[in-house]
């Protein structure tokens, strides 16, 4: 049985959960993404799909997954004490 992730980091990383954002047509090519894997999200690239699977690539590890859309979110970033996005500005 695998235990929970427990990582240390300064205050200065800790967000506010992102929204959900609901997108009607899915994910397309090269959207950056969110994916969760291995107990934590990894922020990536939407490199291809097949069926309810999406293939996301990770600059940071340099590995390709394949992860179920259920597990995919829109990535956002923190700016300002806003959520941004490249598709929508989201407070």
């Amino acid at each position: 049985m695998s235990k929970l992730l427990i990582e240390t980091v300064s205050a200065d990383e800790v967000r506010l959960v992102p929204l959900r954002i609901k997108f009607g047509s899915g994910f397309s090519m090269f959207d950056k993404v969110d994916a969760f894997d291995n107990d934590g999200w990894w922020v990536g690239k939407v490199t291809g799909q097949r069926g309810p699977l999406y293939f996301v690539f990770s600059e940071t590890t340099g590995d390709e997954i394949a992860c179920h859309v259920s597990r995919l979110r829109i990535h956002l970033d923190w700016v300002n004490g806003n959520w941004v996005s490249s598709r929508k500005i989201v407070s």
